[in-house]
């Protein structure tokens, strides 16, 4: 945990001992009483906290300057607290994958993960307690704790990607959105010519108030027909080197390389 996270009404109420956080503020960070930690309020913003008492059940943190934490985006050198504007579509993987995608998309700073239904995922996924809102949540917060912000992508799943693709009425190079579609050359050959992600970024710049939606593959590839419902959406293909990745690795990878054009665009516009 590089920053511990709370909830607005915990604020000023002492964490049980038993508190996975009050864990790691006593037995990773060795933290005694009148040391600071950082921490930060659930969508909200981060300040530092000091630990007050040590108690046999409980651990007590008087938070400095509440109402900073509330309202300010970053302080002390904090990690800027916005969203992107990156939205990542990804075909539902297997239930333990589905916890360190929104994990590691949560500390990367993705603002939306939708996971949807490919011909390919298996129908068991959806029973999958890892799709349950208590574990998202909680994958959600332990990606944002680990990448030392605040703010919680929007999670959503979608059964069928038609009526994703229907609702969305995407269409590339709109002032509205950039969409692409991202998978393996091996999915893709024969049937198109993917571009490599990077020259994409670099090419396509994105306009104010627009949306990169990175789209990838199940782990057991698309349906010819799926790609042909993408293409006919105006979703560009492209690739991030001829070898065959992992999904959770391709969606982890291109997230990350989006996050940096994205900030580097907006470090000199």
């Amino acid at each position: 945990m590089n920053l511990i996270l709370f909830e607005r009404d915990e604020i000023g109420r002492p964490l049980a001992r038993h508190d996975q956080r009050a864990h790691h503020i006593i037995e990773v960070l060795r933290c005694k009483i009148g040391d600071w930690i950082r921490v930060g309020i659930i969508n909200g913003g981060q300040g530092l906290g000091q630990i007050t008492a040590i108690e046999a059940h409980s651990l007590s943190i008087r938070i400095k300057d509440t109402l900073a934490i509330e309202h300010t985006a970053a302080d002390n050198g904090a990690i800027a607290q916005e969203l992107l504007a990156i939205d990542m579509l990804i075909g539902l993987p297997r239930p333990p994958v589905i916890r360190r995608l929104l994990r590691d998309l949560t500390s990367i700073g993705v603002g939306q993960i939708i996971l949807y239904g490919a011909q390919r995922s298996e129908k068991s996924y959806y029973d999958s307690r890892y799709l349950q809102p208590p574990a998202i949540r909680a994958a959600l917060l332990e990606g944002a704790s680990q990448g030392g912000v605040t703010l919680l992508p929007r999670v959503s799943i979608c059964r069928h990607i038609e009526k994703f693709l229907g609702e969305r009425r995407v269409k590339l190079g709109s002032s509205d959105n950039k969409v692409l579609l991202l998978t393996t050359y091996e999915a893709l050959i024969g049937k198109c010519t993917p571009v490599n992600f990077i020259s994409y970024l670099m090419a396509h710049q994105l306009p104010p108030q627009g949306r990169l939606l990175i789209a990838v593959g199940p782990e057991r590839g698309w349906e010819l027909s799926e790609l042909q419902q993408f293409k006919a959406s105006f979703f560009c293909p492209v690739e991030l080197g001829g070898r065959t990745l992992r999904s959770e690795n391709v969606a982890t990878a291109a997230a990350l390389l989006a996050a940096q054009y994205h900030n580097m665009q907006h470090r000199n516009p």
